[in-house]
């Protein structure tokens, strides 16, 4: 009771700092939820491109298409959604094999 003011001061700062984590936890949890909704609608592409394919086409298509996703590579990825396969990587007999 005989320190009063420096307890309040400490609440007021303590409420503060609560404030500030609630607010940090808010934003990280809405980063959370876009990421989540933005990777659905990259993984609903992927299938959709597979599923354009058939046999060893299409599993190639998913573990390039996954490989890019996790390299960060987003030009590879849509060059593999739209051709397939990633046109650098294979040489002129693999591409007309493919085809």
């Amino acid at each position: 009771m005989l320190d009063m003011d420096t307890m309040r001061r400490a609440y007021t700062e303590l409420s503060g700092m609560n404030n500030q984590l609630v607010q940090s936890y808010s934003t990280r949890s809405q980063n959370h939820d876009t990421l989540l909704t933005a990777l659905k609608e990259v993984n609903q592409m992927i299938q959709k491109a597979a599923n354009l394919r058939m046999g060893k086409s299409k599993s190639r298509v998913i573990s390039d298409c996954r490989n890019a996703v996790k390299n960060n590579n987003m030009q590879s990825l849509f060059r593999i959604l739209k051709h397939g396969y990633e046109p650098s990587s294979m040489s002129a007999s693999q591409m007309a094999q493919s085809k």
